[in-house]
């Protein structure tokens, strides 16, 4: 019996912007900093992630690339 493992494609930094927040329709969201983020992977050891503010409600928070999540 095989067993074989995949694993998700993991990029190094998000190819695209967030969409908004999900709790408001319409937001106006700045590009507020960047950050590195150490992940398990066994073709990258960190990845690059993107912080966003909110211009309506100030509310900031990370936009990680594909295949990375906060638990990552």
């Amino acid at each position: 019996m095989k067993i074989s493992l995949t694993s998700p494609p993991v990029n190094h930094s998000p190819t695209h912007g967030p969409q908004g927040l999900p709790l408001l329709r319409e937001s106006i969201l700045h590009r507020h900093g960047s950050a590195t983020k150490p992940v398990r992977d066994h073709g990258l050891s960190e990845v690059e992630v993107h912080r966003y503010k909110c211009a309506c409600c100030s509310r900031t928070f990370r936009h990680y690339p594909g295949g990375v999540s906060k638990k990552d």
